[in-house]
């Protein structure tokens, strides 16, 4: 999603976006739905929500994916050091920081890489 929305491509959203996933940076308890990420990111680089296309859902998509941290607050007192927006924020200076390593996955570089290190194929069946 990123990397489209930062090359002014279509991002694509399974369904009607109302699918939830929890995102993570450092930290849990941060439950959005796609369409909402999907504005989100295109406000935060100030892009067209004319970007996103609504793609037909797979069947049997799990329409809810959530992360229960209670165990390791209540274990180890661990909390988020990041919100939301600040995870997205530095995600975002990340990819563009990195602007090099993100071509390099686009090309499909990083295969070459595995076939000589591993002989291994990346995306055959």
């Amino acid at each position: 999603m990123l990397a489209n929305a930062l090359s002014d491509e279509a991002i694509p959203v399974f369904g009607d976006g109302t699918t939830r996933r929890d995102y993570t940076y450092i930290g849990a308890r941060n439950e959005r739905r796609n369409i909402d990420v999907a504005h989100s990111v295109l406000e935060a680089l100030d892009k067209p929500r004319s970007l996103i296309r609504f793609v037909k859902d797979r069947p049997g998509h799990d329409r809810r994916y959530a992360i229960d941290p209670s165990l390791i607050e209540n274990e180890v007192g661990w909390r988020p050091r990041e919100t939301w927006q600040s995870g997205l924020h530095k995600t975002i200076q990340w990819y563009q920081d990195n602007s090099a390593w993100l071509e390099r996955v686009r090309s499909g570089a990083y295969r070459q890489y595995y076939q000589r290190q591993y002989g291994l194929e990346v995306g055959a069946h």
